[in-house]
């Protein structure tokens, strides 16, 4: 038993040593495509003056939207001698909802940290960022008579976030009802034609329902058209409650 202790003391000593020691080098790219990738070199160095084990992949986490960072080298690799160096590299890659301007990058080997400035050197299109689903979570109660508002309807209104996260200006060509909602009910969107980048414009759903719907929920589908900056299909539920039977 105590032979196994020391083991498993030596092998997590030497896990802890593995990369102790070992500077990094910082590096940097700059990418000027729509969507692109760069090849960073960075420099390992051991300052320890002790052997090291090896040297694991390094922690990669993305500095900001649509960028990835990839290890080229296939890990685990040799580790430089005492006072030498040797050199790995990494990927960037960047897609085109990824910002303009100058992105930093941590990478981790181990406790040795190095960073990485990413200057993407071109500006994003406009672009439709994700819209969630509206759900009316608050019933709508018909608590009047039906003749009294069988002109009007019930209504009930919503207000959402459309979203450019793009580099440019961002053209909304329509916002909708797509298909036949159900139930009767009908949408009508008052929404900003223009939104600025890396901005949001509000717009105001007015849902209005008819006497004759039924309890209980009802779907219909609205449709987002920003042209080529996307096009955007979302569900809106809306919850009837009869606190007068008809």
């Amino acid at each position: 038993m105590r032979k196994v202790v020391l083991l498993l003391l030596v092998f997590f000593m030497l896990m802890g040593t593995a990369q102790a020691g070992l500077t990094v080098t910082d590096g940097s790219c700059t990418i000027k495509d729509l969507e692109g990738s760069a090849t960073v070199t960075l420099t390992l160095t051991n300052t320890g003056g002790n052997a090291i084990s090896r040297v694991d992949a390094p922690a990669l986490p993305s500095p900001g939207k649509g960028i990835t960072l990839r290890a080229l080298d296939s890990y685990p690799i040799s580790p430089p001698s005492a006072n030498e160096s040797r050199d790995v590299r990494i990927e960037v890659h960047i897609t085109k909802i990824t910002s303009w301007g100058t992105h930093t990058a941590t990478i981790y080997f181990g406790d040795s940290t190095a960073t990485i400035t990413i200057n993407v050197d071109r500006h994003a299109p406009a672009h439709l960022a994700p819209i969630p689903n509206i759900n009316i979570t608050d019933p709508v109660i018909f608590n009047k008579p039906r003749k009294e508002m069988e002109a009007t309807g019930f209504k009930v209104v919503k207000k959402f976030d459309i979203i450019n996260d793009g580099d440019m200006a961002m053209t909304v060509k329509s916002v909708a009802a797509y298909g036949t909602p159900e139930a009767g009910m009908t949408f009508k969107v008052d929404y900003p034609t223009q939104i600025l980048n890396k901005s949001a414009g509000a717009a105001n759903l007015t849902i209005t329902i008819p006497v004759t719907a039924s309890e209980g929920p009802h779907e219909g589908k609205l449709r987002i058209d920003a042209g080529k900056a996307g096009l955007q299909d979302i569900t809106v539920t809306v919850t009837v409650e009869h606190a007068v039977k008809f």
